[in-house]
């Protein structure tokens, strides 16, 4: 419904949004919203998802882009009275085989190309799989979630902090002192954060840690979890070998 209205309120339809023909960046996304409710009902229920349930997303992706095309014709053709003229696969194929695409180079967009005619069936499949490719990518999102094993229960943020470095090199001298910190040193804290800047540094070659600090709802154990950025150009980008994460960290104060 989402997504049909947005299409019928800007003209804008997000799935058929292609990278070099072939990457569908706008059909993964639209896959990934239609699993959301499988990610947020998987975290509050703290169900630890199996092989099932990566057959059973797929599917739930599957179904949305049928969903979509559906929703389309029941709006466009039914409440038009026209649906017993109009068949669900004569609407398809009228659809899929009149659709235009835009193109656009870096900051040029030459305008719409003609409809592509059978090639369409093509971006059609393309589209299709790019919603599999959401569902996967939901999954994989709850697998990578840090667990508390004891209890079998998803940990929960609770806060983040992040310092800065005015270069690499000074984030390198950082990270070779974080071995020999130990969370239950009285001191683990100062010497953790409070002699960087915590300060945001923008320039280019800089880098931004995060140190993100979790807890189990039911044990309270915790972890602190970092990850680096460094700046390149104007965006931040993942910075290579960076993950650090301590354990035990239950009696910590941030």
């Amino acid at each position: 419904m989402i997504h049909f209205f947005i299409e019928d309120t800007t003209t804008f339809n997000l799935c058929s949004l292609t990278l070099f023909w072939l990457l569908p960046v706008g059909a993964i996304l639209v896959g990934m919203a239609a699993n959301s409710g499988y990610y947020f009902m998987t975290r509050w229920t703290h169900r630890m998802v199996d092989r099932y349930d990566f057959f059973g997303m797929t599917l739930l992706s599957a179904f949305g882009i049928c969903a979509i095309y559906y929703i389309e014709y029941h709006f466009l053709v039914i409440q038009s009275g026209l649906g017993d003229e109009i068949g669900f696969w004569d609407f398809f194929k009228l659809v899929t085989e009149s659709t235009e695409y835009r193109v656009r180079v870096g900051k040029i967009i030459p305008g719409r190309l003609p409809s592509l005619g059978w090639f369409n069936y093509v971006m059609v499949f393309v589209h299709f799989i790019g919603f599999l490719l959401g569902g996967a990518v939901t999954f994989l999102l709850i697998k990578a979630s840090d667990i508390c094993k004891p209890c079998s229960k998803y940990m929960v943020k609770v806060q983040a902090i992040k310092v800065f470095f005015g270069s690499l090199q000074s984030y390198l001298g950082y990270a070779s002192r974080l071995g020999a910190l130990d969370p239950e040193n009285p001191n683990f804290l100062s010497d953790l954060v409070e002699k960087e800047s915590k300060i945001p540094v923008k320039h280019e070659q800089a880098v931004r840690y995060t140190w993100t600090y979790k807890k189990c709802p039911s044990c309270n154990a915790a972890i602190l979890k970092g990850e680096g950025n460094i700046r390149d150009g104007k965006e931040w980008k993942d910075l290579k070998d960076s993950s650090h994460t301590f354990s035990n960290c239950d009696e910590l104060k941030l």
